[in-house]
């Protein structure tokens, strides 16, 4: 009965009509469709994915969506810059492909 903190349409607005970003000769898996409202928009083997990370002195962090799973992944680590940030995510999300295929 409580009030979301924040309303669904506008959520929704974070994810639709990205910014086309101009893709890598070679993505691998990920292919890039563009920015939101402040999130990143993948597709990663099939799944659309958004996220946000950040880094500053010592810290960094991503935050990972993945609405047709309906899960979400934080990765927080006390490293400056660290590339865990942006591998991890991926990571779980093919330990979940594995675990339930």
């Amino acid at each position: 009965g409580e009030e979301p903190l924040a309303a669904p349409a506008g959520l929704g607005e974070l994810k639709a009509n990205p910014k086309p970003l101009p893709a890598p000769p070679d993505d691998g898996p990920v292919r890039k469709v563009g920015y939101g409202l402040g999130l990143m928009i993948e597709e990663y083997r099939g799944r659309r994915l958004t996220h946000h990370g950040g880094n500053i002195d010592g810290f960094s962090s991503q935050v990972l969506t993945s609405q047709s799973d309906g899960i979400g992944i934080a990765v927080l680590t006390n490293l400056g810059a660290s590339p865990l940030r942006d591998a991890l995510p991926y990571v779980i999300l093919d330990l979940i492909d594995n675990h339930t295929a």
